[in-house]
């Protein structure tokens, strides 16, 4: 069981670290809003939404396939279903359905 999770810290962990570089290098690509937000056109406001949604996701879909890739690289053969079935369905789904949230709730 210390050898599962031991296995599991160093997939996710190194899913974890694509994902925050992925994140540092794209923290100023963000189109910046007016400076009266209360005064947004519909196509601003579209295009911060569809921006910030598309950041979230594709860092969701960058530490599921970098995790995956570690995992397919490092994990013996009778952990690789546990590891991949706890990774796709407890982290990546809610992961990614949080990001669809945060796209639908204002900032």
């Amino acid at each position: 069981m210390l050898k599962l999770l031991g296995y599991m810290a160093l997939v996710y962990g190194s899913g974890i670290i694509a994902e925050l570089f992925f994140r540092r290098l794209t923290r100023n690509w963000r189109i910046l809003p007016p400076a009266d937000p209360d005064n947004m056109q519909l196509r601003e406001t579209i295009q911060l939404l569809v921006q910030r949604l598309t950041t979230q996701v594709v860092a969701v879909l960058i530490f599921v396939g970098v995790s995956r890739a570690v995992g397919l690289a490092i994990l013996p053969e009778d952990i690789l279903p546990i590891v991949a079935i706890v990774g796709l369905y407890l982290i990546g789904f809610p992961r990614f359905m949080l990001s669809i949230g945060f796209f639908c709730l204002p900032q």
